[in-house]
């Protein structure tokens, strides 16, 4: 089975941005969001590699892996891979994390209590 879960990373102020699909990261998503959000805080102002710090730490040891991740280009309103728990959003231009129908900015976000049983009850209440 798995956790299926994506998060789209905003590099500009398009409607593109970076796809990145995990197999089984649904489970611990908000946490993972978290830890991986604050690896790139050094790097926030620079979405080139403030997304990559994000990614590679999303992604973490299995990048030499076939199967767990998939990463793909395109709008950012539309869902490239399949989601099982709720929707994520990085801006690194806007400096915005958005998860469900909540907004913070990276600051408020890094200190989040972690709501992920509250977003997924959201999200099946609504899918």
């Amino acid at each position: 089975m798995g956790s299926r879960t994506q998060w789209v990373i905003k590099t500009d102020t398009t409607d593109n941005g970076i796809h990145l699909y995990s197999h089984s990261g649904g489970e611990s998503k908000f946490h993972d969001t978290q830890e991986a959000l604050a690896a790139a805080k050094f790097r926030w102002n620079d979405a080139a590699y403030g997304s990559r710090i994000f990614i590679s730490n999303i992604i973490g040891d299995n990048w030499a892996s076939e199967t767990g991740f998939g990463i793909l280009a395109g709008n950012c309103n539309e869902i490239l891979f399949e989601e099982s728990y709720y929707s994520a959003t990085i801006d690194f231009p806007l400096q915005l994390v958005t998860m469900g129908g909540m907004t913070w900015s990276f600051e408020e976000f890094l200190l989040a209590e972690d709501i992920q049983e509250n977003l997924v009850e959201q999200y099946w209440a609504t899918a």
